[in-house]
């Protein structure tokens, strides 16, 4: 999502100015290079930074439960972002321009939020929420709710897709900064490969409870006979008799649905491709997903898609949100 926003705006400046930009991608999960060269994305312009990965993801992935990535934030953020800070200026000097795709630390420039909720509404929210409160540590909350509006705050805009966690709320208000997009993804063009009629493609997490869920699903439906696809690195016996895919198959008019955890991701592939998305229970892992998975039951995705196709004029996020940030340059 950052580097595609980040791909549309440093076309147009060097269209403008004759600058070509350099676009510093955090490296965490170590396949950073290859998704973007399939998403074809990868050129001169990517720098894929292993250092500014280690750092953010003493923050984004520790590991645990959420009260666990609590505890790491309280203690951690400030020193993050003055290492992260530190070593931007050491390595390319004074930054530009920052699209943050929800970071809990900022570079020190010009930063634009572009995330499904700022941290502040969730914790806020997760405050507001009795199954929640039970659940998680309400003063590591309440701590980390004034830690993140001062980030927050920092902002010149921020940018939160119109079908969102929250859209089941009808009182729900726009922030001050907040700017209302459609799905925060690209168009998607249509995908041509030969593949069985009436394809269900099960978009698998890393571990956990909704993994096991999903894993079920997709052998319930291939032992009543329907053609059923994975993401194509999944390899072990329990995937035995399914097609191994790329998610770009998604558009394949013979993909019939897709079952998914309730993940912004996938949400917004489903609603750029017309898919129908078939989410699995919330595991009480995450509150974001919780909130997502509480809009998707309540809100039809098919009528919140349509509904931002008549106000945009797109379902092309990646693309609106240069464009807003462009008029700002």
């Amino acid at each position: 999502m950052a580097v595609g926003i980040s791909q549309l705006i440093a076309s147009q400046n060097a269209a403008a100015t004759g600058e070509d930009w350099q676009i510093i991608v955090p490296e965490i999960y170590g396949r950073e290079g290859k998704i973007l060269a399939e998403e074809q994305l990868l050129d001169r312009r990517v720098v894929i930074d292993r250092e500014l990965g280690r750092l953010l993801k003493q923050l984004f992935y520790t590991g645990g439960d959420f009260n666990d990535q609590m505890d790491a934030l309280i203690a951690n953020r400030a020193s993050v972002e003055k290492a992260v800070r530190e070593h931007l200026d050491k390595m390319y000097g004074k930054m530009g321009l920052e699209v943050n795709c929800g970071a809990y630390v900022t570079a020190d420039c010009e930063n634009y939020f572009v995330f499904p909720t700022t941290h502040t509404k969730l914790y806020q929210r997760t405050l507001q929420t009795p199954e929640l409160m039970q659940r998680f540590d309400m003063s590591k909350l309440e701590r980390l709710t004034e830690m993140m509006s001062e980030v927050d705050n920092r902002f010149e805009k921020i940018f939160i897709p119109e079908y969102n966690p929250y859209s089941f709320d009808k009182k729900q208000r726009t922030g001050e900064k907040e700017i209302s997009t459609p799905p925060l993804a690209r168009h998607q063009p249509r995908n041509n490969d030969e593949i069985p009629k009436g394809l269900i493609y099960c978009m698998l997490p890393g571990t956990g409870a909704e993994y096991d869920a999903i894993l079920r699903k997709a052998h319930g439906y291939r032992e009543a006979g329907r053609p059923v696809a994975v993401q194509k690195w999944h390899t072990g016996p329990e995937f035995e008799g399914f097609l191994k895919l790329h998610p770009q198959v998604i558009s394949n008019p013979n993909v019939e649905r897709v079952i998914s955890r309730a993940g912004w991701g996938t949400i917004w592939l489903c609603q750029v491709t017309g898919k129908e998305l078939e989410h699995v229970p919330y595991s009480l892992d995450e509150p974001e997903v919780y909130f997502n998975a509480k809009t998707l039951n309540e809100v039809p995705m098919r009528d919140a898609t349509l509904n931002q196709l008549v106000k945009f004029n797109t379902l092309d996020g990646i693309a609106y949100v240069a464009k807003n940030i462009i008029k700002d340059m």
